[in-house]
């Protein structure tokens, strides 16, 4: 009887712990005061965007992996602190590809790239938030081993059963970059923003030029630009605008993209396969706040 009640009293004891230690939380990002994206940025689309996920389709899954961690860390005893990511967000994944296209952002922050600025809705400050927060045996419990951490768990639901070799996109993607701006296409477009800017005081050889001036690397320190950077800036803008830049170097980059897509047909139908079986492992999944 005695070896009875002891045992039921364990019972109970855990059971309370268990609960209060899986009384779920979430951490909600706080978006910052960053302009939205204009329809330059919008509408900046490249052939090499079909084969990857957009920044909407990554935080839907890993707003999954999350709900799944969370049911993993709670068989555990543990909390897993939900993250809510937006899935709404405009298009801006090239927002300073070509360097500074918008002239809000040329007025704020100059040729700056604050965290702000590619994290406007506060999402990887959140996470930092939920890593900061979590106590050693949650974080045992959710990362342990590549095979007993309820986060690799996750992550192993999703992913689909074969993935090609990411490492060949990102080359192609490097190498397609710094090709592009080489061709005769492209550097008509690059000779007519340096005239452009020639004419408004500024001597630079390409659009990349003014982002390392030394001038504003030594400034970097300073809570704003100084104005002397934004008008800099604000003529960049005005420059590629003049002169078509962006649609030019789009172009130029765009036809690269479609060649490297056309020579290797077998290895970008693997990279489709493979956004869209993840994405269709994800949606299935009934997700409960």
């Amino acid at each position: 009887m005695t070896t009875l009640r002891v045992a039921a009293g364990l019972f109970l004891a855990a059971l309370a712990t268990g609960c209060a230690a899986q009384e779920n939380t979430t951490i909600t990002p706080q978006p910052s005061e960053v302009p939205p994206p204009s329809k330059a940025v919008t509408s900046l689309r490249l052939p090499f965007d079909s084969y990857e996920m957009t920044e909407n389709e990554l935080h839907e899954t890993a707003n999954v992996r999350d709900f799944l961690t969370r049911q993993c860390m709670n068989e555990r005893g543990h909390d897993w602190p939900l993250v809510q990511r937006p899935t709404g967000m405009p298009q801006a994944a090239h927002r300073r590809r070509y360097g500074v296209i918008e002239d809000a952002i040329a007025r704020r922050y100059g040729y700056r790239v604050p965290e702000e600025l590619f994290d406007p809705y506060g999402v990887q400050s959140a996470q930092r938030l939920r890593g900061e927060r979590l106590t050693p045996a949650q974080e045992e419990a959710a990362y342990g081993t590549r095979e007993t951490g309820c986060e690799r768990t996750a992550f192993n639901k999703l992913v689909p059963r074969t993935r090609p070799d990411f490492n060949t996109f990102n080359d192609l993607k490097g190498s397609i970059f710094t090709e592009f701006q080489r061709t005769p296409e492209a550097r008509t477009y690059t000779t007519a923003w340096s005239n452009c800017m020639k004419g408004k005081g500024h001597t630079y050889p390409d659009p990349f030029a003014p982002i390392n001036d030394p001038r504003w690397r030594t400034e970097l320190s300073l809570a704003t630009p100084t104005p002397e950077e934004v008008r800099t800036a604000r003529h960049d803008v005005a420059c590629k605008e003049a002169t078509g830049l962006v649609a030019g170097w789009r172009q130029a980059e765009s036809n690269l993209q479609n060649r490297a897509i056309t020579t290797r047909p077998d290895y970008f139908h693997e990279l489709d396969r493979s956004r869209k079986e993840q994405l269709a492992r994800a949606r299935a999944i009934p997700v409960k706040p």
